[in-house]
């Protein structure tokens, strides 16, 4: 007994010790085995860490896996980690029936990666390929109970998206169920819970939730076995804002596995959209997109092949940066869905888009636009596309067409074709730029013909002529590895229009006619990106100093060159030492001065820079410097005379808020004649009252002014002599000016102008602006005309008794005033005017003439009147008395003797603008008996009026004696009117003499008549020097 208890504790120890060893052998090689029999027969590469065997003592066990890894079918890829993985095994069964289904199986921390292979393929469905290949229909396991399945702290992983924490849990259920599903998940920061069920007779639904958005969807779906495929009869989709539903199919027998889905109904309200899922690429787009029924197919995981439409109403985008807005966006979107790399198309049609940027001052319009876009897989690395545009309105300025087709590669961008028509002309090009660095490798070319700017901008206040040219012009840029060059060719066509606007005046016509070249801007520099752009460069212009010369093209002038540089949105244009001469310089004076100028000799150099851009108003600084410049004025009848010679000195200035400023400077001439100028002009604002202006030319010899004063009288400057001396000022202050011109002894005698002994101070006071352009008697306000109409005041016929009044009022004129001038005579062959004293006084925007007076042709002439400046005009009053028609008549000899007597006389003129044409007035004269000449009318001249010789006896010799004589015209829209001409002489109640002006020709033009004294003057002149 002893020894068979003996034997049995051995046999146990022996079996225990077997046990013992042969689990320790299992654990140890049981990993190796998992790998061997569990994924090598399927045609998978896995991995194990750790393998555990756990028994329970209801006969169960827990085979615990750590650490178990999936490897892609090629390659060292992971498809699938696990950290843990336990499985509930039920001893019993699995010794008696062999059943090797667990029944429990817990996942803890699984990270299923799906990718796409270097093939183009993805892991899963090529590994699912490789197990259905290996799988045999004899070790398919049928009839098998479910087990419970926990996953805790999942992810998937799908290419560079990312799904965490994924916990799904499925129980077995009794029939009619199999089991149900509870799942949850984060999705892009948003919880995503999932529930459903299948039956056994393989049918289930599926139901989706995400709690933050209020998204909802819902699926049924039903496994064919046989067929190998699950049917999905209806599922949809809804949230605020958007809502799909249809239904699908997905045949799984092959793989990978083919699918089709269909859409029968689709919308989303873009705005609520855009606020419920947050979308960065939605958040700017507005509108309702209608889409309409579709069927797209494809394999599983690839995104699906189909034709997809829709209808977008009130689309529009809004850019908070850069502020940009489209509004109006409306038609119909097709899309083409790709399948991998294959071909895809986009088209939109609207009828009406409205664009609005905060850089402009209104809304683009666009009509009748096609979008069409088209493309191979979903990268976008290859893209072509056209937009047609049947009308454009931008803020304004209409285009006819607009068309451009685009096309992208993985290298370059190309727009091979661009068309625009405005107005009358159009603008044809390409471009293409790098893709990488757009900004490294560029290449534009424009091509413009007949096209006016003002059909592409808004008006400006610039002269409308120069807008309304039609331009045609070649402009090209290159852009390369930072070297940028840049070309803009205008034709003689267009230059020579330029150059007819700028320079074509009546003294400059000749200049004009000229032969045009091109105007050709040439620029070159280079260009930095970094942390903001930065380019620096210089501009040279060819043909500007032809064009403003109005020289010729062919004499190659040196071009004009101006560097440039842009940093944080603003551009610096810098001119150092750009010089024009006096020759280029005298055309643009000859258009001011309204006079043909000749540049002699000298030069005008600039040196300044300026920067504009951005949201700041343009600055600039520099100086002008004037290096001897003589001008002369031409003359048709003459030569040359010069006008100021010897220019030089240096004009500071500055801009800055738009305000120029020229600090003070001193400009000399050759003849000791010194400008002393300083002020400041508003540019860019309407702000008049910032004008400054301040000019002063200190005491100086009239003499050094000797060719200019001879240019203005029409002498010769040798012939010409100058004594006294001269001093002005000038204040410019808003639209107001005021100063003085004083005079000390001045005296100029040349061939036909003598003045002798000039002092005084004459005022200099109005107002920029503020003369009108309507002509006197068609409504005018002028204030001439006003003043005109209170110095007649009182009267509405000139008459003797108004005329004594007249002079009762002078001689009450007070003595002194605040400005006088007194001349002891001013001549202009033959007329002479002796003893001239003016008392003047500033008036409002006028200079008041209080009273003037002066000797002339043995009478008294006296009157009042007023003055604007700067082509203002003149009203004056004027007296006569006592003057002599015998000593008019000898101071031209044709008509010599012709009458006698002494008349008095009032005139009252107007002349708006010193326009002769405009000129408006009365005149009434009438003779009076004098003992120093005794009123006779000659016979000539009696016949002369008559038309025809007359024959007549006169006890009192050939000239007759006349008792009454009157005058009396109008002067209205450049016509003198004779209302009045009698010469008469009655004895006894009967008259012997009657002269008076026909009714039918009572007419004259006063241009005609002041010409006709002009060449009656012109031929006493050369009469007088012959005899001499």
């Amino acid at each position: 007994m002893r020894r068979l208890k003996s034997t049995l504790i051995i046999m146990l120890l022996g079996l225990t010790t077997v046990v013992v060893v042969g689990a320790l052998l299992l654990l140890l090689f049981l990993p190796t085995l998992l790998q061997r029999f569990a994924c090598a027969p399927y045609g998978i590469r896995c991995a194990v860490g750790q393998v555990n065997i756990r028994p329970r003592p209801n006969l169960t066990a827990d085979l615990v896996i750590y650490h178990l890894t999936l490897f892609d079918p090629e390659g060292p890829g992971v498809a699938l980690q696990v950290k843990r993985l336990a499985a509930t095994l039920n001893i019993p069964a699995l010794i008696l029936t062999r059943q090797v289904m667990p029944t429990e199986v817990r996942i803890d921390g699984p990270e299923l990666l799906l990718k796409q292979l270097d093939d183009g393929r993805w892991n899963l469905a090529v590994l699912a390929q490789e197990v259905q290949k290996h799988l045999q229909p004899t070790t398919r396991p049928t009839g098998l109970q479910l087990p419970r399945i926990a996953l805790t702290a999942g992810a998937l992983q799908i290419g560079d998206h990312r799904i965490g924490d994924v916990n799904v849990t499925l129980e077995p259920k009794p029939a009619p169920l199999l089991f149900e599903m509870q799942a949850r998940a984060v999705v892009g920061g948003r919880s995503v819970q999932i529930s459903g069920a299948l039956r056994n007779t393989l049918d289930g639904q599926i139901m989706a939730q995400v709690q933050e958005v209020m998204l909802r969807g819902a699926l049924r779906f039903r496994v064919d076995a046989s067929d190998r495929a699950v049917t999905i009869p209806e599922w949809s989709f809804e949230t605020e804002g958007a809502m799909a539903r249809g239904a699908a199919a997905i045949r799984y027998g092959d793989w990978p596995p083919a699918y089709t889905l269909t859409v029968a109904e689709w919308g989303a309200d873009l705005t609520a959209l855009a606020h419920r899922l947050s979308f960065p690429w939605l958040a700017d787009l507005t509108g309702m997109i209608e889409g309409e029924p579709t069927t797209l197919q494809g394999h599983w995981p690839e995104l699906p092949v189909g034709e997809v439409m829709a209808t977008l109403r009130g689309g529009g985008l809004e850019l908070a940066s850069p502020r940009f807005g489209v509004a109006g966006l409306s038609g119909r979107i097709g899309f083409s869905l790709p399948d991998g790399g294959r071909p895809w198309k986009a088209e939109i049609m609207s009828r009406s888009i409205q664009l609005h940027a905060a850089t402009s001052n209104g809304a683009t319009t666009l009509q009748d636009a096609e979008i069409a876009i088209q493309g191979i897989g979903m990268s976008g690395r290859d893209l072509t596309g056209t937009l047609a545009i049947g009308q454009a309105d931008l803020a304004g300025r209409p285009l006819r067409a607009l068309k451009a087709r685009l096309e992208i590669d993985p290298d370059h961008v190309r727009i091979p074709e661009f068309h625009v028509t405005a107005g009358d002309g159009d603008v044809r090009g390409h471009a293409s730029f790098s893709r990488a660095a757009p900004l490294q490798e560029a290449r534009v070319t424009l091509s413009v013909r007949g096209l006016r700017p003002q059909s592409l901008f808004a008006l400006v206040e610039k002269p409308a002529g120069l807008l309304g040219i039609p331009f045609d012009a070649e402009l090209s840029a290159t852009l390369s590895h930072g070297f940028v060059t840049a070309t803009i060719d205008l034709p003689p066509a267009v230059t020579g229009q330029l150059r007819r606007m700028i320079l074509e005046v009546p003294h400059t016509a000749s200049a004009a006619g000229q032969t045009s070249g091109h105007l050709l801007l040439q620029a070159q520099g280079t260009l930095q990106t970094g942390q903001g752009m930065q380019a620096s460069g210089s501009v040279r212009v060819r043909g500007l100093r032809e064009l403003l010369a109005g020289g010729d093209p062919m004499n190659q002038a040196p071009p004009v060159e101006l560097a440039v540089a842009y940093r944080d949105s603003l551009v610096t244009l810098k001119a150092q030492d750009l010089g024009f001469s006096a020759a280029e310089l005298a055309p643009l004076l000859s258009r001011l001065a309204g006079r043909r100028i000749e540049g002699k000799e000298g030069r005008l150099v600039i040196s300044a820079d300026a920067t504009f851009g951005g949201l700041q108003p343009p600055t600039a600084s520099g100086a002008i410097t004037l290096q001897g410049l003589s001008f002369s004025l031409a003359r048709q009848a003459a030569e040359p005379v010069p006008l100021l010679t010897g220019i030089r000195g240096t004009v500071a200035f500055t801009l800055d808020r738009g305000l120029l400023t020229i600090k003070e400077t001193a400009l000399r001439t050759d003849r000791d004649l010194t400008l002393i100028l300083s002020g400041s002009l508003p540019l860019s604002h309407n702000d008049r009252s910032a004008t400054r202006a301040y000019l002063t030319v200190p005491w100086t010899e009239v003499a050094g002014l000797r060719s200019t004063l001879a240019a203005l009288t029409g002498g010769q400057p040798d012939a010409t002599r100058l004594a006294g001396q001269l001093q002005a000022n000038l204040e410019l202050i808003g639209q107001e000016y005021h100063g003085a011109l004083s005079l000390r002894n001045v005296s100029i005698e040349s061939n036909s102008f003598h003045l002798d002994s000039a002092s005084g101070v004459i005022p200099l006071h109005g107002r920029t602006g503020s003369t009108g352009s309507r002509q006197v008697g068609q409504g005018s306000t002028s204030p001439l005309h006003q003043v005109a109409t209170q110095q007649r005041a009182g009267w509405s016929h000139t008459t003797e008794r108004e005329y004594r009044t007249a002079l009762e009022r002078l001689s009450n004129v007070p003595a002194r005033a605040p400005f006088s001038l007194t001349i002891r005579s001013l001549a202009y062959d033959p007329i002479e005017l002796r003893n001239i004293e003016v008392a003047l006084a500033s008036s409002g925007n006028q200079i008041a003439v209080q009273r003037f007076a002066f000797d002339a042709s043995g009478g008294r002439w006296s009157g009042w009147g007023t003055v604007e400046p700067l082509g203002g005009g003149i009203a004056l009053t004027l007296l006569t008395e006592g003057l002599s028609l015998r000593a008019i008549c000898d101071a031209f000899p044709p008509i010599k003797g012709y009458i006698n007597g002494r008349i008095n006389g009032m005139t009252d003129l107007v002349v708006p603008h010193f326009a002769i044409d405009q000129a408006q007035g009365s005149a009434r004269f009438w003779a009076v008996d004098s003992p120093q000449e005794k009123r006779k009318i000659s016979r000539r001249l009696i016949e002369q009026l008559a038309g025809q010789q007359i024959r007549y006896f006169s006890l009192f010799g050939v000239p007759r004696r006349y008792n009454r004589g009157v005058l009396e015209v109008a002067l209205k829209a450049g016509d003198l009117s004779f209302h009045e001409l009698e010469i008469s002489h009655t004895i006894l109640g009967y008259k012997d003499l009657d002269v008076r002006v026909s009714p039918t020709f009572n007419r004259i033009g006063l241009t005609h008549l002041l010409e006709s004294i002009s060449e009656t003057i012109e031929r006493i002149r050369a009469s007088a020097e012959t005899n001499h």
